[in-house]
């Protein structure tokens, strides 16, 4: 079930690099926890539309990250950072490392 692929968002491994048009489980994780975090983003399908691009924005630009809209290795890691065990599904796990 937990199987990465696609390009590692660190250098050191941790959770896959995710943009516009990705679909997924680690989607899904992602989204479960920008809303835990306040950022709405068309809800839990896994699917990396338009809205998710959006709420990834805002988290980023809130964060003082790069608003680029793609989860890389530092938005991954501040997102682990604030949402660990704040998901609506206890998906919210892990990080960068």
């Amino acid at each position: 079930m937990d199987r990465r692929t696609g390009i590692p968002a660190c250098a050191s491994g941790g959770f896959p690099l995710l943009r516009q048009g990705d679909r997924g489980v680690y989607v899904f994780v992602a989204q479960d926890a920008l809303a835990a975090l306040g950022y709405p983003n068309g809800g839990l399908d896994g699917v990396f539309g338009p809205g998710m691009r959006t709420a990834a924005m805002n988290f980023q630009r809130a964060n003082g990250l790069s608003p680029d809209g793609v989860i890389g290795c530092n938005t991954w890691t501040t997102l682990v950072r604030y949402a660990l065990g704040r998901g609506q599904t206890g998906t919210v796990i892990g990080g960068c490392r």
